[in-house]
């Protein structure tokens, strides 16, 4: 999940654990776990890393990955 961008802009209070900015309102700009499109977002980091190493999907199953031998 680490690896996506968010595509739409997410805010959140920041916590204690972010010291003197703690209760600024930040913008969340990377994928994180929890978040609605987080695992869309990782789909297509994953779709675009499987076919530039020459991986297809099946036209039948899309989540179904081959290479030919």
């Amino acid at each position: 999940y680490l690896e996506a961008k968010t595509t739409e802009k997410v805010y959140t209070v920041a916590g204690p654990e972010f010291g003197e900015d703690q209760g600024k309102i930040m913008i969340i700009l990377q994928a994180l776990y929890g978040l609605q499109s987080s695992g869309a977002r990782w789909h297509e980091v994953l779709v675009d890393a499987l076919r530039s190493m020459g991986w297809r999907n099946s036209p039948c199953e899309p989540d179904v990955w081959y290479r030919d031998a």
